[in-house]
């Protein structure tokens, strides 16, 4: 059997086994050290997951086999004038901590991105370019992957109004399989929308082309560059300079240079095969643009569930569904804002990003409670 109450300072839901009645226990939300109830109503929840500790004689004890879980998310409508009203005021409310976290998250993010590209230098100086890039950027992969929990959870507490601590942005460590998973299962469903998407229109523009209505043929590039230096050296009225016989060593080299001009000039005139191809990819990608633009909202909330509720990859797919279910629209909206906002702290020099993130981490966390029924009362 289990026992239920409410945190009295964050009002999370919270069940603990029959034994802890009467003990201190510490909130996992936030961190909040409360006697429990003696006498409350029992529950057979199996919603669960690991409880913290109890308190007692100056002691941290641990609850063994006991667990702890939050209350049930209640899906809600929101709005996008409502959810950017409430994130700006929470934002505002604890913009140091958030202007704190968000920072050391950007520059750990920044540094982890220098070391990975300081090993693909190092390792095409050494000549085994293909196993340590492969290595550095697996590694940056996970390093990403890692702090992405960590932020989350920071923010998570933050917005909620519970103990968010600094701390926290080192904690993603065990949601790191399950957010790699849910980026794994996106990247290989959008790699084949545009494979499938982008990729049959342009084959249709290839096979439909024809070759055989080419391009007016112009003159060799190398041969202009050279009848262009006999013009030079050997002017003449009414008479081509390419026609006078001059010594041999007074003849002009063609450069490497020039080659090189000459081929790029060749570069520039492509067949019509390969313009149609590219047509075709352009065309395609602008249709399957707007299905990406809704998955990518309908998955939006899958790595903060995945930490908040603890869920597996394709569970968390599964419920970021179902609590976007009539909220795509103030979704975008604010996708929108939250992206310009981005843009205009990057324009000067990415360091306005450092100003700009926080609101845009809490602003987003907000839109997430509110979907669940989560977000604490004004």
């Amino acid at each position: 059997m289990a026992i239920e109450f409410e945190c009295p300072e964050c009002r999370a839901t919270l069940r603990v086994g029959d034994e802890a009645r009467g003990k201190k226990a510490q909130c996992p939300q936030c961190g909040k050290i409360s006697e429990l109830p003696r006498e409350v109503a029992s529950s057979q929840s199996t919603e669960t997951e690991p409880v913290v500790s109890l308190e007692r004689g100056g002691e941290a004890l641990d609850l063994g086999g006991s667990q702890i879980t939050k209350g049930p998310m209640l899906p809600a409508r929101i709005t996008f004038n409502a959810v950017l009203s409430r994130g700006w005021k929470i934002a505002s409310e604890r913009y140091s901590l958030a202007l704190a976290g968000s920072t050391l998250f950007l520059l750990l993010s920044f540094a982890g991105g220098m070391v990975a590209n300081a090993l693909s230098e190092w390792a095409h100086l050494v000549g085994d370019p293909i196993s340590i890039v492969f290595v550095a950027t697996f590694s940056k992969v996970l390093f990403d992957t890692w702090l992405s929990g960590g932020v989350t959870l920071f923010f998570l507490n933050l917005t909620r109004g519970q103990l968010a601590r600094i701390g926290d942005l080192f904690l993603g460590g065990k949601y790191l399989w399950r957010i790699l998973g849910v980026n794994l299962l996106l990247f290989l469903l959008f790699s084949l929308i545009i494979l499938f998407g982008c990729g049959i229109p342009a084959l249709i523009g290839y096979l439909a082309a024809s070759d055989a209505v080419a391009a007016p043929k112009v003159e060799n590039q190398a041969d202009v560059i050279k009848k262009e230096k006999f013009e030079e050296i050997a002017p003449a009225k009414g008479k081509n300079a390419a026609d006078q016989k001059l010594p041999v060593d007074q003849v002009p080299a063609v450069t490497k240079a020039d080659h090189g001009l000459a081929q790029n000039g060749d570069r520039l005139e492509q067949s019509p095969r390969a313009e149609a191809a590219m047509t075709g990819f352009g065309i395609g990608f602008i249709i399957v643009s707007v299905p990406m633009i809704l998955l990518g909202i309908m998955f939006s909330q899958a790595v903060i569930l995945v930490v908040d509720r603890g869920m597996g990859s394709v569970e968390a797919l599964r419920q970021s569904i179902r609590i976007t279910r009539g909220n795509r629209w103030a979704l975008f909206l604010l996708g929108v804002v939250l992206a310009f906002m981005g843009f205009l702290g990057a324009l000067a020099c990415g360091v306005g990003l450092f100003f700009v993130m926080p609101l845009v981490w809490v602003i987003g966390t907000t839109a997430f409670l509110a979907m669940t029924g989560q977000l604490p009362e004004r």
